[in-house]
């Protein structure tokens, strides 16, 4: 007998011999307290006549699973078609095909390898590129080893790196040869892109042989082992990743260390879920157990990756748990013991041996100087209709008591002469345009067109005739992110093009630039042109300045111009030269590789002393380049941005960009290199100054260049560790970046996009880390240069293949269905920002 009352709780319930109970009294008479005891009752295997408790109900089948499950990831690659096709499957999440050659010995296995069908392997990032571990080139040789039934991998030599792409997948395959006298057999490992007019490049060579190297070998039963002194691993995946090693969490297995003389000790684990059983020994496992030792102290410049294994065997597969004791075996070799949670031993590995590799030379090899974009315009195609209402203004003063029209205009005409000043004082008229516009209630139903004429490069070759507005673009981009939908940006050529300009500004295209009538909206774009004749050849006896030559950027590049490109001589400007912190270290590194190098103290915004500062240069060194680094922020809203803010911003961009192009004129350069942002291209929020003084750049880089004269301005993408700009900001303004769907760039990859962009001749590049993948707001559709990256990959509501506007669209649609498509956007985004499906995984309640 059990008394359920309306204060009773599960747990005296559960207490209950609720089973033996021949009898329930319930002395509340609310359903609810009645409905909820009869199920906690039935959960926990009491007897419950269902018909007595509703006579009229019928039973309704329920499904065996608590959750309806959606899968997020891309679909895997289809499998089990290897039989349809006389192959053998060999089972293994890496080779998904076999084939024994006809007329003799040799065997092919093939598979591929992708970040959809592994997505662990994009936490395994070596200096800035996603590499198949050396670990996982050891599990392809023991799989293959075991298909063949030898016993053991006796040498396994790594040749070359493999990088997976973001989005392709890699075709791999394995060939055995036939058996060698002493009963050996050949081996070699190579990869291609899922292409079949790309050739194949061998990543591994190696030998197997059917031996045991595990026989009699010692367990691990006392564990941790008598005397060794355990080790902190606070903070390790942090000096790892200074190092160049950007483990994510799937290689983060190092659960504990101890050390014992020489010896190492590690003991790693995985999830039950992480598929460990699958393999032979996880290579994210096996690569945590080396993690102790790439750690230890290299070389500057230098990162330590597993090279060549030795007499590398397996008795037990599929460990989750590992205990792993490495031994000092000769000059950085290793041998590996490996035994299960027991003890009992699992695996071993004669020999490891690791090699110091060059940051630079890795950089180049895993393909760094991938990642560049380009600014490229299309042409679109715009609606008849035009704005019902619009009327032109001249400024913030012709806004006063707001206008009442569908759009307003203003343009911003040619000023004539350049001078930095003019450009200064046309960015603080539009600041405070736009202010009054964004933060005045009787605007609210409009829309602000920024007119300018000929202040971009729309098409290839273009020159910049209008410099004083040039930074205007990067301004109202930051101000189109922080409000999207409110600001158009076009420019015009010369001709009249009122009606395309009006047209333009209702279209959906947030900036548009129209040439000899035809309108054209900006999208990045993947650079494929290759190396311009000539471009980024440098003269060793030449003088490179590198303006901001003691900070972060212009240290690292000093050093990569005098150990990869030669130079010689260096002139090192920045406000504090000498007193900078880590200048005298950075000198002595400099002449210690054969390079002389002037730190000077000069502010190279001011002409006349930066005159000066190239006067002083030897004619027996005549300046040949120069790097023009410089640069400061001082992040800020549009609404909050100050003039003062402004023009400490402007100033060593834009001030000292001019007055080397002027100064520099008649110098015969052979690059003229302006380190810009590409916050000024996709309009960063919160960067508007830093956003404007950036795309200063990038118009002066197409002006000299249409001139006749070297010009290159790299808009680098936000940087990684203690390197530029990325330093600086705090963990919201990165959490901007990543919501853009922009990463941060590994240090070491900078050099190699610093000679791809300097060989490639263009104007401009954009050396940028785009993942659009992990955009998760409308930033994407808020910046038009992001919308070809992202638009296919981004949830939202209705999608339409005209890419007509939203409010465009539900016009087209019967009033009695506005409702509905509102909710139907708002459910959109929140899937969007929630990484959902789509907008029918939100409900509508929530």
């Amino acid at each position: 007998y059990v008394e359920i009352g309306p204060d009773t709780t599960l747990t005296a319930l559960t207490r209950a011999t609720l089973p033996d109970a021949t009898a329930i009294a319930v002395n509340d008479k609310t359903p609810t307290t009645f409905t909820t005891a009869l199920a906690h009752l039935h959960t926990h295997n009491a007897p419950i006549s269902w018909a007595e408790v509703f006579p009229n109900g019928r039973p309704t089948p329920l499904p065996t699973y608590p959750f309806q499950h959606k899968r997020y990831w891309l679909a895997p690659v289809p499998r089990g078609t290897a039989r349809d096709l006389g192959l053998d499957v060999p089972h293994h999440p890496f080779l998904t095909a076999a084939m024994d050659l006809a007329g003799g010995e040799e065997v092919a296995l093939a598979g591929l390898m992708s970040l959809a069908e592994h997505p662990w392997l994009a936490d395994h990032v070596i200096s800035g590129a996603v590499l198949v571990p050396g670990t996982a080139f050891l599990e392809l040789a023991i799989a293959t080893a075991r298909h063949v039934n030898s016993g053991v991998v006796e040498e396994l030599a790594l040749e070359a790196p493999l990088v997976l792409p973001e989005q392709q997948a890699v075709r791999v395959q394995v060939t055995v040869g036939i058996v060698q006298e002493d009963g050996t057999r050949p081996f070699s490992v190579h990869s291609r892109p899922d292409d079949e007019s790309l050739p194949w490049t061998r990543h591994a060579t190696g030998v197997l042989s059917d031996r045991d190297v595990l026989n009699g070998a010692e367990g691990l039963t006392q564990w941790p082992p008598a005397g060794a002194v355990a080790e902190p691993l606070d903070g390790l995946y942090s000096r790892l990743a200074d190092l160049g090693y950007a483990y994510g969490p799937a290689f983060r297995r190092l659960e504990a260390v101890w050390r014992s003389g020489d010896d190492i000790f590690a003991e790693v684990r995985m999830d039950a879920e992480s598929g460990a059983h699958s393999f032979g020994i996880h290579p994210a496992l096996l690569d945590a157990a080396l993690h102790p030792l790439v750690a230890a102290d290299s070389e500057p410049g230098t990162i330590r990756l597993p090279f060549a294994w030795s007499g590398a065997g397996i008795r037990t597969a599929g460990g989750r748990a590992l205990r792993v004791r490495l031994s000092p075996s000769g000059t950085d070799a290793v041998t590996l013991s490996i035994a299960d949670e027991s003890g009992t031993p699992v695996a071993a590995v004669e020999s490891l041996a690791l090699r110091q590799v060059a940051k630079d030379q890795l950089a180049q090899a895993t393909g760094a100087g991938e990642g560049l974009s380009s600014v490229t315009w299309r042409p679109v195609t715009l609606p008849d209709r035009t704005p019902s209402t619009w009327t032109e203004v001249s400024g913030e003063d012709g806004l006063s008591g707001g206008t009442g029209a569908e759009l307003v205009v203003v343009r911003h005409g040619v000023t004539g002469p350049h001078a930095p000043d003019t450009a200064h004082e046309q960015v603080r008229r539009t600041l405070g345009l736009l202010q009054r516009w964004l933060t005045d209630d009787a605007f609210t139903g409009s829309r602000l067109v920024v007119v300018t004429h000929r202040a971009i490069a729309a098409m290839p070759g273009e020159d910049v005739t209008d410099l004083s507005n040039a930074a205007l673009w990067g301004l109202v981009r930051s101000a189109q992110s922080e409000h999207p939908d409110r600001i158009v940006l076009v420019d015009l050529d010369h001709r009249a093009d009122t009606d395309v300009m009006l047209r333009a500004a209702v279209a959906g295209e947030s900036q548009v630039a129209v040439r000899d009538g035809v309108p054209y909206a900006p999208r990045l774009t993947r650079m494929t042109a290759g190396p311009a004749a000539g471009a980024g050849e440098l003269d060793p006896e030449g003088t490179v300045l590198i303006t901001g030559g003691t900070g972060g950027l212009g240290a690292l590049f000093a050093e990569h111009l005098v150990t990869r490109h030669g130079v010689r001589h260096l002139v090192l400007a920045s406000r504090r030269g000498p007193d900078a912190p880590g200048a005298a270290r950075l000198r002595e590194r400099l002449s210690a590789q054969g390079a002389t190098a002037h730190i000077v103290a000069a502010d190279v915004s001011d002409r006349d002393a930066l005159a000066a500062l190239l006067g002083d240069i030897p004619a027996a060194h005549p300046l040949t380049a120069v790097v023009h680094a410089a640069g400061t922020l001082d992040d800020a809203t549009v609404e909050s941005l100050s003039p003062s803010q402004l023009t400490a911003v402007l100033k060593p961009k834009i001030d000292a960009a001019w007055h080397l192009h002027e100064l520099t004129r008649q110098d015969k350069l052979s690059a003229f290199i302006m380190f810009s942002s590409v916050s000024g291209i996709i309009g960063m929020p919160g960067q508007a100054a830093y956003a404007a003084a950036n795309s200063y750049l990038d118009a002066l880089a197409a002006h000299r260049t249409a001139s006749g004269l070297v010009g290159t301005s790299i808009a680098w993408g936000l940087w990684g560790g203690a390197e530029g700009m990325g330093a600086e900001l705090d963990g919201s303004a990165i959490t901007r970046w990543a919501r853009a769907g922009i990463a941060p760039l590994a240090p070491v990859r900078g050099p190699g996009l610093f000679d791809a962009a300097m060989a490639s001749g263009a104007a401009l590049v954009v050396p940028a880390d785009l993942s659009p993948a992990r955009t998760r707001t409308d930033h994407a559709a808020t910046s038009p240069m992001l919308k070809d990256s992202a638009g296919a990959r981004r949830q939202t509501a209705q999608p339409d293949a005209s890419e007509q506007p939203w409010h465009l669209r539900i016009t087209q649609l019967p009033r009695e269905e506005w409702p509905a498509a509102v909710m139907d956007l708002v459910r959109g985004h929140t899937a969007g920002v929630l990484g959902h499906g789509g907008a029918s995984a939100i409900d509508v309640d929530k």
